[in-house]
């Protein structure tokens, strides 16, 4: 073999090398935004619910508790949810009241002086059913006098999600915080403007809306954007 061919051979895989590294570089970039748009699920979707992931493999990352948490970090560290209807951050949550599945009202206003997590979800939705999980886990931790938890499920007869359907899911999945099924148009901006789910708004003890996400929010986020300073 010739010092020329040689040279040639050497330039051929140096260039093949650093077009694989290219290409496993952005196809990386791109597996990370598909991880996180999987965790999104439309309120009407185009597919079958059988499609939908149903599990979140990549946890996200879990900050430290010994030091003041920034909720500008908590964000940064997202991995299966994003920050969503940013525009509303800072001003006073629109206030509503609602009977739950029991008929007992629920105002919203009502819950001044502590935090508020209201989480919008549907039966048919297996990234709804991960973050009720996580929110059960979380109602066992704080206290209701700390913290109140509302869910809401938008009644639709399509995708499937009746009254019905959402009081036997609460019933056998014993979730432990109230639960709302209601039409939309019952709603406030900016409630009633949801088009993905899970979508979880947080409410400081003032009524002002701390942070609103789309996707799965795990136990140790949950409890770092209680806590955040913004």
């Amino acid at each position: 073999m010739t010092s020329q061919t040689k040279q040639k051979n050497t330039w051929v895989a140096v260039t093949v090398f650093i077009a694989i590294t290219i290409f496993a570089g952005c196809k990386k970039g791109a597996d990370e935004k598909n991880d996180i748009e999987s965790y999104r699920y439309d309120i009407t979707p185009s597919e079958s619910v059988s499609d939908r992931p149903s599990e979140f493999a990549k946890p996200d990352t879990m900050l430290k508790t010994d030091t003041e948490i920034n909720l500008r970090d908590v964000i940064r560290s997202a991995r299966t949810w994003r920050p969503a209807y940013v525009s509303s951050y800072g001003k006073t949550a629109s206030d509503f009241a609602l009977p739950d599945i029991y008929g007992q009202q629920r105002k919203l206003s009502d819950y001044r002086g502590k935090n508020v997590i209201i989480n919008f979800w549907a039966t048919w939705c297996p990234g709804c059913k991960e973050q009720i999980s996580k929110l059960i886990a979380l109602r066992n931790l704080i206290s209701e006098d700390e913290l109140t938890i509302l869910a809401i499920s938008f009644a639709t007869r399509w995708p499937p999600n009746t009254t019905v359907m959402v009081k036997k899911y609460v019933e056998q999945n014993r979730i432990s915080y109230p639960v709302i099924s209601v039409n939309t148009n019952y709603l406030p901006a900016p409630y009633n403007q949801i088009r993905s789910i899970p979508c979880t708004f947080f409410i400081d003890p003032e009524g002002k809306i701390k942070l609103a996400t789309e996707g799965l929010v795990p136990i140790s986020h949950l409890k770092d954007i209680l806590k955040a300073e913004y």
